[in-house]
């Protein structure tokens, strides 16, 4: 059961891992079924049984309950509302680590259930917005798509019609014959690492100190979300502060993340640089810092970052400084340079409005929920919305 009602999928068994003697608890499960983990109620992993998992077992700490007399999707929904899940964290008992959703008092809650057809209405119209949801997501990722493919050109290939001889470089691909190519380290002026102060596990709230993760570092974007607040009592002043207009590499973590890089475009408050993230002080000289950040964010130089990392899948990747400074990029004149960025600028606006339109039809979907599956809000014959009963 995937937390945050995010799904009930398939766990694979290995059967010739058991002892011969073991018996399992095992509850068949039909599709339709509820079903909820004892274990993660409270933190959401509920949902229903889906089709292709007719047929499946589970253990005895995932309760299944047919439905009776209700809609399946206004129930979904319903089990989708952290207060659904708050609810269960009051009816779950046991020891840190062992807590389990205590089913007698379970059975005891009561939930807002409006008149069969008023439920189908309810679902109906969240599941309207569900799907304008994912058409958003399914839009903004072919956006995305196009933004890197067009970026990947445009670092390797110059400015349409600009070029007509070219050259090869291993490592880096084609690049413009009057471009040069250099490795990183010869475009900046200083690498700075982070360090590794104590923090809380929740976002630095209300002027708060907070910690660089190196999840905020994505390709192209930072994510202010995604940092930690500083303990209290740890000296702000002994680490780097993250400022406006800072180009971050994410130098180490998994695989996925290793050799991000995001570009700082507003100023946080009180934000340190971690110990899994660098500074990266480009030469104004040489390059511009857009620039840099957009062909850092290339196929070319991501291959070469991810390939300079080492660890394994049981341990954390990391990049040394040494092999992010050899990192060969080609280097268009200054003109060129600008011209890229405003391309990308004009895609990074682009993507920018669709995310914040995305951003608006999660709020409504989350209000409107709450509303209506409380009872606050009362669907009418018509289908309108009305105050509660």
């Amino acid at each position: 059961m995937r937390v945050r009602h995010n799904g009930v999928i398939e766990r694979t068994v290995n059967l010739n891992r058991l002892p011969p003697t073991q018996a399992l608890e095992q509850t068949q499960v039909r599709s339709g079924q509820f079903i909820i983990s004892k274990i993660d109620a409270r933190n959401g992993a509920c949902g229903f049984v889906p089709p292709g998992l007719d047929g499946a077992v589970v253990s005895n700490d995932f309760p299944v309950f047919d439905i009776v007399g209700a809609d399946p999707r206004y129930l979904d929904h319903l089990v989708a509302l952290p207060v659904f899940w708050r609810l269960c964290e009051t009816v779950s008992d046991g020891s840190t680590n062992r807590v389990r959703l205590d089913l007698e008092q379970f059975d005891q809650l009561r939930f807002p259930m409006p008149p069969l057809a008023e439920q189908r209405d309810i679902a109906a119209a969240l599941d309207a917005i569900d799907e304008a949801i994912a058409r958003s997501e399914t839009a903004i990722a072919a956006a995305e798509v196009f933004q890197h493919a067009m970026l990947d050109d445009l670092v390797t290939r110059g400015v349409p019609g600009r070029h007509t001889e070219w050259l090869r470089v291993p490592g880096v691909g084609t690049a413009p014959a009057c471009w040069h190519v250099a490795p990183l380290g010869d475009l900046l002026l200083a690498i700075e690492a982070g360090s590794a102060p104590p923090r809380l596990n929740r976002p630095a709230v209300n002027g708060e100190w907070g910690v660089l993760r190196v999840g905020a570092v994505t390709w192209g974007e930072y994510r202010p979300s995604e940092n930690k607040a500083l303990a209290p009592g740890v000296e702000a002043e002994r680490g780097l502060e993250v400022r406006a207009g800072d180009l971050l590499l994410s130098r180490a973590n998994t695989p996925e993340l290793v050799g991000r890089t995001a570009l700082v475009r507003s100023t946080p408050h009180g934000l340190l640089l971690s110990d899994k993230t660098l500074r990266l002080m480009p030469d104004a000289r040489k390059t511009d810092q857009a620039f840099l950040h957009a062909v850092l964010g290339a196929a070319a130089a991501r291959n070469q970052l991810s390939g300079a990392a080492s660890g394994s899948s049981k341990s954390m990747f990391n990049i040394s400084q040494a092999n992010i400074r050899k990192v060969l990029l080609p280097v268009p004149p200054r003109d060129e340079q600008e011209l890229i960025v405003k391309v990308g600028e004009v895609i990074r606006d682009a993507l920018g409005g669709q995310a914040t339109a995305l951003t608006r039809l999660r709020a409504a979907k989350t209000a409107l929920s709450d509303a209506l599956l409380t009872g606050h809000t009362r669907l009418t014959a018509s289908g309108q919305a009305a105050g509660p009963a």
